[in-house]
């Protein structure tokens, strides 16, 4: 867990907010849950999909997607090249290049918490 803290990914290991809104105004999307992390900018919103990424400038980038047919969301955090191999010099292991996460939702006039 230390290793995991030291090295910036201990977020990682945190569970995905439950609900988010989906400003279509503004194209932007962020969780109104305390702590929830980073808020998806310049998002691409269309009939049937709302759709979003964020580039950290150190890490690992995401990528937040809500098919509007479905209901369904998938979460993505991407871990640069850079973090995969001081990880694995260090602790001789091989992290996940790609971290996802899915739920289902259900469209709301103001967030549920």
């Amino acid at each position: 867990m230390s290793d995991m803290l030291e090295v910036g990914l201990i977020g990682l290991l945190k569970p995905r907010p439950e609900s988010w809104v989906v400003n279509i105004s503004e194209k932007n999307i962020h969780s109104p849950e305390v702590d929830s992390g980073i808020t998806f900018e310049e998002a691409t919103i269309d009939n049937t999909q709302v759709a979003a990424e964020h580039y950290m400038p150190y890490g690992s980038n995401s990528s937040w997607h809500l098919n509007r047919v479905t209901g369904k969301l998938t979460y993505r955090i991407f871990l640069r090249q850079e973090v995969l191999e001081s990880w694995s010099q260090k602790h001789g292991g091989t992290l996940p290049a790609t971290w996802q996460w899915e739920q289902q939702c259900q469209g709301s006039s103001s967030p549920t918490l």
